[in-house]
C-alpha cells in the first residue's frame, strides 16, 4: 500500500519477501548441493597422454583421448585400412591402433581428439567416425 507521502508500507514489502522465500530456499539448496556433493560423473572431454600415464583410465575402458599428433609415428595399412599413430603431450605419448576411413584433416602436428578403449598401453579405435 502507499501512504499519502509516497512510500510504501511494510506489509507490502514484507509481503512480497515472504513470497518469494520458498524460492529462495530452494535456490540456495540446490546450489549447496551443487557445491557440496559434485556430480560422480567424469565432465572431461578427454584425457590427455599424461592422465593415461597416471593411470586415470583402466584397461578396457572406453574414452576419449586428446592430444597432438606426434610427428613421424603415422603408419598406415592401405590395404586393410589399419593406421598406427602416436598422440602426444609435453609428457608423454599413447599409441593409437585406428581401423577405418582417415577424417580429412588429420596429419601430422594436428590436434585430435579420439574416442576408443585402452588396451594395456594402447587407444584402439575400430571404426571411423
Amino acid at each position: 500500500m502507499i501512504h499519502e507521502d509516497g512510500e510504501l508500507s511494510g506489509n507490502t514489502a514484507k509481503s512480497s519477501v515472504v513470497k518469494s522465500m520458498p524460492a529462495l530456499i530452494i535456490l540456495a539448496v540446490v546450489l549447496a548441493l551443487l557445491l557440496f556433493y559434485p556430480p560422480k560423473q567424469n565432465f572431461n572431454l578427454f584425457y590427455t597422454p599424461s592422465q593415461i600415464a597416471k593411470g586415470l583410465v583402466a584397461s578396457g575402458q572406453s574414452f576419449r583421448l586428446g592430444g597432438q599428433i606426434k610427428k613421424g609415428t603415422i603408419k598406415q595399412d592401405a590395404n586393410k585400412l589399419q593406421v598406427a599413430f602416436v598422440v602426444s603431450d609435453p609428457q608423454h605419448n599413447v599409441l593409437v591402433e585406428y581401423q577405418g576411413v582417415l577424417p580429412d584433416l588429420f596429419r601430422e602436428g594436428q590436434s585430435v581428439v579420439i574416442e576408443g578403449r585402452l588396451d594395456p598401453g594402447v587407444l584402439c579405435r575400430r571404426s571411423g567416425y
